[in-house]
């Protein structure tokens, strides 16, 4: 379990938690590459690029329309994000030694992660598009009402003076993922 209560454990992400979230990232994820080895027909290019065929590699991490996104956020010179998914989430745990921006590194990949599915899910059964920039924008609004609420909460519970703001979450949000 995560020591910190708020943030959900990546394990969610792996698959090896029974939580509604658990095939996440598994190999369990219902791409069209998947529901083909069923024996569905089904087409198979990715719904988010159109480009190259849908698998959970390619649409979390090897899609240009996921690329940008992902880029986005860790463009920060401490950052080398690893290249597929599985390694995303290990490397996500232990970022850097700064605790918080592995705390934020963890969210972080987790709402991009659900933000690609819902978004592939979006253009799958209603047909409606969203361009990366408009999904970057919903994770970024995502992932700053999070972390108020994670200082809001850290303030409270220690009736600390909110003036140390270079220890917050938000702080170290503008610092490193949305200069």
């Amino acid at each position: 379990m995560s020591e910190n209560p708020l943030i959900v454990p990546l394990e969610i992400l792996r698959g090896h938690s029974s939580s509604k979230g658990q095939a996440v990232v598994s190999s369990e994820f219902t791409t069209r590459d998947r529901l083909s080895s069923w024996g569905l027909i089904v087409p198979t290019n990715c719904l988010l690029c159109d480009a190259a065929p849908e698998t959970r590699n390619h649409l979390l991490t090897d899609c240009a329309y996921s690329t940008e996104v992902w880029a986005n956020f860790f463009a920060h010179s401490d950052f080398t994000l690893p290249s597929s998914i599985d390694q995303i989430v290990l490397w996500c745990k232990d970022t850097t030694g700064n605790e918080k921006v592995n705390s934020i590194c963890m969210l972080l990949v987790q709402a991009i992660v659900y933000f690609l599915w819902r978004e592939r899910n979006a253009r799958l059964h209603s047909l409606s598009a969203k361009s990366a920039s408009t999904l970057i924008k919903e994770i970024q609004l995502l992932l700053r009402a999070k972390l108020f609420g994670l200082d809001r909460a850290r303030l409270t519970s220690a009736n600390l003076n909110p003036s140390p703001l270079q220890n917050s979450y938000l702080h170290t949000w503008f610092q490193f993922f949305q200069p």
